[in-house]
């Protein structure tokens, strides 16, 4: 099953070429955040601030 994308997610996804390996692992983790929260419908626009 394919998660849903959004915005957040495609910048996110556009920036880890430029990352270090280990930054780009810690973005993974927030796109899969991400994902899961808008499928359970948690609001995540404070999480990140």
């Amino acid at each position: 099953m394919k998660l849903p994308k959004d915005r957040r997610c495609e910048l996110l996804e556009a920036l880890k070429p430029y990352l270090k390996r280990s930054r780009a692992e810690c973005v993974d983790q927030m796109i899969r955040i991400l994902q899961i929260s808008d499928i359970l419908g948690i609001d995540t626009r404070k999480m990140f601030r």
